[in-house]
């Protein structure tokens, strides 16, 4: 029960952390600003980048980093969702995480929807996924 107790924490925690760096760190004209804006959440948002304005953090860190958290989260919820079974059901869950991952990367690589195609952003999201996995091999029940 500990463990599944630190794995929502862990996926609390590092869905929390891609938000962060979302929300204190990439540019404000994304549609993501908007949705901030009409939950009436704009003033804490603008707390926040005013906090960390100041941050000189790499590219990797603002634009591949938070996608990669939020798969390790959800790779990770789901798991423990499923009580370690690595049910036939998981595996579906799984297969669609891995295209909704890797199919709009795939489409803005062939100019088929907005967006700049990135192989960085499919290869740390593929190893945070694959971190997830690791931490829990040991519970998991194939």
């Amino acid at each position: 029960m500990c463990h599944k107790k630190f794995n929502f924490f862990l996926s609390f925690f590092t869905l929390t952390l891609g938000l962060f760096i979302y929300f204190a760190l990439r540019p404000e004209h994304l549609i993501m600003f908007e949705w901030v804006q009409f939950l009436g959440l704009d003033n804490f948002v603008e707390y926040i980048r005013l906090l960390t304005k100041e941050l000189k953090l790499s590219d990797f860190v603002i634009y591949n980093l938070p996608y990669a958290l939020w798969s390790f989260s959800f790779v990770n919820f789901l798991i423990v969702i499923w009580d370690y079974n690595f049910s036939t059901n998981l595996k579906y869950y799984f297969l669609l995480l891995i295209l909704l991952i890797t199919l709009p990367e795939f489409l803005q690589y062939f100019k088929l929807i907005n967006g700049t195609f990135d192989v960085y952003d499919l290869l740390t999201n593929l190893l945070f996924i694959l971190c997830s996995i690791i931490l829990n091999y040991n519970k998991i029940k194939f």
